[in-house]
């Protein structure tokens, strides 16, 4: 039997790429650039002058993400290729960095591109920048060099009128967690139906001021919302929550939680690790916040309660 392929497919999450950008730094660079370029005009294009304010830093448009949000709307690479990729842009100057968080233990990157730059790349006469490399040898020895030929044009066209022409919208799921606005009150049916699916409508108030707390605070530290979750996911974290209140703190102590809500979204883990609840209800996080700041700890008086 011949199976016919969905053609939908080919319309879903297209992936936007510039063939002049592909053939002057690279189809993995191009496609980046390309992804970047789509989040600073979304930014700089909507009608919410909060998010304006938040995106606008040094006469510049940026935008944030960690190594592992970036996975998400790139799954077909690895965190390190993602980690290179950056790497030679940031080496051709085409993509800037820099840290506008309000938070010092937050460490997440904020994104620009140098359209100046990325457009005298472009007019230049070398192609694909990335791998052009040279040896020079000397006594024997060889040393291979990227090297970078710019033609700085003033009569060049404009790159972000290109970038904006040969753009096909790629809004994944991802996307959408980072740029839809955060409804609670879906949350709460999303839990009320967990607790009647599972008969457990004791715990509904409980789990929705854990959730409620938790998605707060992440927006104090972060400055931004959490991440929409499933009703998947919402199940698996109230499964937790609830299976660790029985197995450790005897009850569902929503002070508790709270507290240890608290000092988790404050605690540097020295790696990349994304601050969601998912990260927070796995079993040996939960269980070493409360070891640390319930069982051994005083009791606690939060700031925001």
């Amino acid at each position: 039997m011949v199976r016919i392929m969905n053609r939908s497919i080919l319309n879903d999450n297209c992936i936007p790429l510039s063939p002049v950008l592909a053939e002057k730094i690279g189809l993995n660079e191009a496609i980046v650039v390309q992804q970047v370029h789509y989040w600073i005009e979304m930014y700089r294009n909507t009608k919410d002058e909060k998010i304006k304010e938040k995106h606008f830093h040094d006469g510049k448009w940026w935008i944030y993400n960690t190594y592992e949000e970036w996975q998400k709307q790139f799954p077909f690479w690895s965190i390190i290729t993602i980690k290179r990729i950056f790497g030679n842009l940031k080496k051709l100057n085409v993509i800037l960095t820099g840290k506008y968080n309000n938070k010092k233990y937050d460490h997440t990157k904020w994104y620009t591109i140098d359209y100046e730059v990325l457009e005298s790349l472009v007019n230049t006469d070398s192609i694909n920048l990335i791998q052009s490399n040279v040896s020079n040898c000397d006594n024997g020895k060889c040393q291979n060099d990227t090297t970078y030929t710019i033609d700085y044009s003033e009569n060049s066209s404009s790159i972000e009128k290109q970038l904006n022409d040969s753009y096909i919208t790629f809004f994944s799921k991802a996307e959408k967690s980072q740029s839809d606005d955060l409804d609670f009150n879906i949350i709460e049916r999303q839990i009320r139906k967990y607790c009647e699916e599972n008969d457990c409508e004791e715990y509904i108030d409980n789990l929705i001021g854990t959730f409620r707390y938790f998605y707060e605070d992440y927006e104090r530290c972060f400055g931004k919302d959490h991440t929409i979750l499933s009703q998947k996911n919402i199940d698996k974290t109230c499964d937790k929550l609830i299976a660790f209140a029985y197995s450790t703190l005897g009850i569902y102590n929503l002070h508790d939680y709270k507290v240890m809500i608290y000092h988790y979204l404050r605690t540097d883990y020295k790696k990349a690790i994304n601050y969601s609840i998912l990260h927070f209800t796995t079993k040996g996080i939960m269980k070493n916040l409360y070891y640390k700041y319930i069982y051994q700890g005083e009791d606690v008086i939060l700031p925001f309660c």
